[in-house]
């Protein structure tokens, strides 16, 4: 199956991956972003992190990534 990931903006892609049915992605990108820190990936927009989405994989997905602001770039 593919695994598409993309950056928080749903349109910018990160990368893919293909993935044996079943088994848990391996190689998902870790992005950076000024100001923030990646946490994890989610299925939709402003979604909250889901880890069980990178594993046991029976379907292609896009991923999108999720950031946390540093709190030194908070107001």
């Amino acid at each position: 199956h593919t695994v598409t990931y993309l950056d928080d903006d749903g349109e910018t892609r990160l990368g893919t991956e293909q993935v044996i049915e079943g088994l848990d992605c391996a190689n998902a990108p870790a992005p950076a972003k000024t100001g923030y820190t990646f946490t994890g990936w989610t299925d939709e927009i402003g979604g909250a992190v889901d880890v069980s989405l990178t594993e046991d994989v029976t379907e292609d997905r896009t991923l999108i990534a999720v950031y946390e602001e540093e709190e030194n770039n908070a107001e």
